[in-house]
């Protein structure tokens, strides 16, 4: 029997500390080799990811991720950016306008996932492509 395929939003803001702990915000290039990494490490349990992802600014210093992921496995989705954002605590579960999203913070970052797409995922694609057209990573 096959797995059923999920999609969910998520965003990350990453940070990176130097040897005298101050708080740098990565470049967009780094940010991009880190995308590849995250993919890569998705598929290692789960051969069927998918990834469309896009670099913004932010409104401050640096740039966030947005990404939209097609996968199989929410273990290992859920583990793998545990481990990139160098988990501290556990996910929680908070429910913003009326839907529920997880989010986990860690020493390099926090991550943010939503829910899983139930009908057209058209509006959030056209969301992460307001200002550059987002990269996609199979």
């Amino acid at each position: 029997m096959a797995e059923s395929v999920h999609k969910r939003w998520i965003t990350i803001r990453k940070i990176r500390k130097d040897e005298r702990g101050r708080i740098h915000h990565p470049t967009r290039r780094e940010l991009e080799s880190q995308m590849r990494t995250v993919h890569r490490k998705l598929l290692k349990g789960d051969t069927s990811s998918v990834i469309h992802y896009s670099i913004e600014g932010d409104h401050g210093d640096g740039y966030h991720t947005h990404l939209s992921v097609t996968y199989t496995n929410d273990t290992n989705l859920f583990d793998v950016l545990y481990r990139f954002i160098g988990g501290v605590g556990d996910w929680k579960r908070t429910v913003r306008r009326l839907t529920p999203i997880w989010e986990c913070e860690g020493q390099w970052g926090t991550v943010t996932v939503g829910r899983e797409f139930i009908k057209s995922d058209r509006s959030y694609n056209s969301y992460i492509n307001k200002f550059h057209s987002s990269r996609t990573l199979v």
